[in-house]
């Protein structure tokens, strides 16, 4: 994990841990097996689809073009789903919930 100023909408978050799944490995894992909080997400890249089958808890996933801008995001999103966005480049998982606290949208620009 990376401790990263992430920066939504010209805002930043301060102390947001990053992790990077950038390998087919870590991409097929994921968020198995670990415990998030509202300080840390996970951004795999490339990525434009993602599953939540095996995981305990519900997921926020924020899809991102190459660009930075938000394409899709799913809240709350239940074990044993499916999510997507055709646009995407990578995806930002998220503990359920943090995407309406961080007031992440469909639009909103996205670095870290």
């Amino acid at each position: 994990m990376k401790l990263v100023e992430l920066t939504i909408d010209n805002e930043n978050v301060n102390n947001f841990r990053l992790g990077l799944a950038n390998t087919a490995w870590l991409r097929l894992r994921g968020l198995l097996g670990r415990t998030i909080d509202s300080g840390f997400g996970l951004l795999i890249k490339p990525c434009s689809s993602i599953h939540t089958m095996w995981m305990g808890y519900p997921i926020d996933a924020v899809f991102v073009d190459k660009a930075g801008t938000v394409t899709d995001v799913y809240e709350n999103l239940k074990p044993w789903r499916m999510a997507s966005s055709k646009a995407a480049y990578c995806v930002l998982e998220l503990e359920s919930g943090n995407a309406e606290r961080l007031n992440i949208k469909v639009g909103s620009k996205i670095s870290w």
